[in-house]
């Protein structure tokens, strides 16, 4: 008899589901099997998400047949595994069995302090840890919700809503801060917004302990643009000030849509004390310059500058006068949005899209910032050299000229074919999106004229 690896329902002989009305596939073999029993105790279901370090899966708890989720540790780059033929794991090569074995120990005494000291609304309760199969497994609840990665791909945060997440997870931090574990993966995949409209921190396969005589020594685990300086080198020096950068980082990318630089990349720009990004306000003119100044501290390339504890970053954030028990996080019910004409303003952005020799026209009020991509952007293109988010195109009001953001590692590119950044027009012009087959002209036109208006090269 084989379950639904979504629900749990029996399948049927075509191993189809009469509830979820899908036919599912057995999964990749370095994956566990539909329906493998972990611990006499877990079913497994479908795969949630997988990482350098760690696999999650979706999985019932048949002592109180409630879903949960199940962190399988699997640092790839190292071990291997045929799920056909056995769950159980092989180093790919036996110079790195000894230290595969402090990692799985590692892991596994992290599951087991943050199911003693995790014990925050805002922190993913942890139920249990064991070893199986030549590595070791951390179980989670279940949480129905989107990561707000995904959140901030339908529209950026506002900045009131950002403040509500930032002093969330600072009570959140306190916590394990202070029973010295540190996260260490701090980005917006790694937070969920609930379906209850609650913030949760979750994935602590990176979290580690540390001591204030043992801040060095630490493994480097890392996500790139999230992680600071210290955390490239065993030799760092890691600790609260690790989270900070990150939650930092986190700002950044809810309030702009973009990824900021690796640490590595802004040294390249600026000495230390550089801020070496693009500022927030140069994208997004909503952020007041003060909130701006704390983001800054907390992405500081220099630990002994930024802001190095959670209480010190709540005193910062307070001092904005933001009643966050007022101002809850918006929901985003889709990520489409058709493009409309506000009636109220005298001007607005006309973006046209040109590939092969298709047009669209697109109308947006000023001020407005405009995702372009291959999935559920404003603007949608249907090519897969096409970035999910490629880029942003926003305006101010009052200020005739637009401002194109690159968001892909595939670039966008001025008229004369040159990779950029980010490109600034002055009222109209061209971009390329996917040189040189595909791109925009955008203009800013009086509405009443919107009618008449031609394109000129």
């Amino acid at each position: 008899m084989k379950y639904c690896p979504n629900c749990f329902n029996i399948l049927d002989a075509k191993y189809r589901c009469s509830q979820c009305s899908n036919i599912f596939e057995e999964p990749n073999p370095l994956q566990l099997s539909f329906n493998t029993i972990l611990k006499n105790q877990y079913m497994v279901g479908k795969l949630l998400g997988q990482g350098g370090f760690g696999i999650t899966y979706l999985c019932l708890d048949f002592s109180n047949n409630k879903l949960c989720c199940i962190k399988e540790f699997f640092p790839s780059s190292i071990i291997s595994r045929n799920s056909r033929q056995s769950n159980t794991i092989h180093v790919s090569n036996n110079k790195y069995s000894r230290n595969y074995k402090n990692m799985i120990s590692k892991f596994y005494n992290e599951g087991k302090y943050l199911c003693e000291y995790g014990k925050n609304s805002h922190i993913v309760k942890l139920f249990d840890y064991f070893y199986e199969n030549e590595t070791a497994y951390i179980v989670m609840e279940y949480i129905d919700g989107m990561d707000l990665k995904k959140h901030s791909k339908q529209k950026m945060f506002s900045m009131n809503e950002v403040i509500v997440i930032l002093k969330e997870l600072c009570d959140a931090l306190q916590i394990l801060h202070q029973k010295g574990v540190i996260h260490r993966d701090i980005r917006p995949e790694n937070i969920l917004l609930t379906s209850n409209n609650e913030i949760k921190l979750i994935d602590f396969g990176a979290a580690r302990h540390y001591s204030q005589n043992e801040t060095k020594g630490l493994s480097v685990i890392l996500t790139p643009g999230y992680a600071p300086p210290e955390q490239w080198s065993r030799e760092g020096d890691q600790g609260p000030w690790t989270d900070i950068y990150a939650l930092g980082g986190t700002a950044y990318t809810l309030l702009t849509g973009l990824t900021p630089p690796t640490a590595n990349e802004r040294y390249n720009f600026e000495d230390k004390t550089g801020s070496s990004y693009l500022a927030i306000s140069e994208i997004n003119n909503t952020v007041s310059y003060e909130f701006e100044l704390i983001i800054n501290k907390m992405l500081q390339l220099d630990s002994s500058i930024r802001i190095n504890d959670t209480s010190i970053l709540l005193s910062e954030i307070n001092k904005l006068g933001l009643n966050s028990s007022s101002t809850r996080i918006k929901k985003q019910e889709t990520c489409k949005k058709q493009p409309v004409i506000v009636k109220e303003s005298n001007k607005i952005l006309r973006i046209i899209i040109f590939e092969d020799t298709n047009q669209k026209d697109y109308y947006f009020d000023e001020g407005e910032i405009i995702n372009i991509g291959r999935l559920d952007c404003i603007i949608d293109i249907n090519n897969k050299f096409v970035s999910r988010v490629h880029c942003y195109v926003e305006t101010d009001v009052g200020k005739d000229f637009i401002r194109i953001i690159n968001n892909s590692p595939n670039g966008i590119y001025d008229v004369n074919g040159i990779c950029e950044n980010s490109i600034c027009l002055n009222k109209k012009g061209y971009f390329y999106i996917l040189y040189p087959s595909i791109y925009a002209y955008c203009d800013i036109v009086e509405m009443e004229n919107i009618n008449d208006e031609t394109i000129h090269n």
